[in-house]
């Protein structure tokens, strides 16, 4: 039977003060990444529609549920990074292998604290250069 990955098996983490450290304590970490590309045609094409990539890009989002462990990153560290415009290193680690890293900046972040549950929030990382 093959090895099936679960969500918790691939943990985005920043490096800060010269370590890698997981962002809160995650409920979801997702990696997309897109492509624009610009229509074209070309002679060997019998002018059947080409494309080509003009500009890549990806975003990492993510959702995490409030916690007073020091041993992460929390959403106040998050909005202070994002309000100082910081480019953050970050690496999304897979216990099985598969690590992706890069650059990117903190573009949202935000809370949701409902009155007798669970403290979560919600960012988003846009990526800066190639992962």
């Amino acid at each position: 039977m093959p090895d099936y990955l679960t969500g918790d098996s691939r943990v985005l983490q920043l490096y800060i003060d010269a370590a890698w450290v997981p962002v809160g304590c995650l409920t979801d970490n997702s990696f997309s990444e897109e492509v624009e590309t610009r229509g074209t045609t070309t002679r060997n094409s019998n002018s059947w529609k080409t494309s080509l990539v003009t500009k890549q890009s990806y975003t990492i989002s993510f959702t995490g549920i409030e916690t007073d462990d020091s041993g992460v990153v929390s959403s106040l560290q998050l909005k202070a990074l994002k309000k100082a415009r910081t480019l953050v290193t970050w690496r999304i680690y897979g216990a099985l292998g598969g690590t992706d890293t890069g650059t990117g900046y903190i573009t949202s972040i935000s809370e949701t604290s409902p009155a007798g549950d669970l403290s979560t929030f919600d960012g988003e990382i846009v990526g800066y250069g190639t992962p």
